[in-house]
């Protein structure tokens, strides 16, 4: 399962829903911290501005600019923690066919 991270994916619904489904079905995830882009009209950053990968708890940066960390079906309080368990993929500053993993 193909996370591409960024304040918009952290904070959409339908985003949410589907990251939760994956951590509940054990699916293997790798997320993919985007480049920063200007967000349209208002809306939020289309890329990632947390911390670099190399930081043990990069993933709190998306606990800190959700809306709301509850499940929008259940209202339970939730977390990306687990995030932190997979191999992050980080597209930031790359160059033509650059990969950093």
């Amino acid at each position: 399962f193909i996370v591409f991270l960024s304040a918009a994916y952290i904070n959409f619904t339908h985003c949410i829903r589907e990251f939760r489904a994956a951590v509940k079905a054990g699916k293997y995830i790798i997320p993919v911290l985007l480049p920063p882009k200007d967000p349209p009209d208002g809306g939020f950053n289309n890329g990632w501005t947390g911390p670099a990968r190399v930081s043990i708890d990069w993933w709190q940066h998306a606990d800190e600019i959700c809306r709301s960390n509850r499940d929008p079906d259940t209202g339970v309080p939730f977390n990306f923690s687990a995030l932190g368990n997979f191999r992050v993929v980080d597209m930031r500053g790359l160059q033509g066919d650059e990969v950093a993993a």
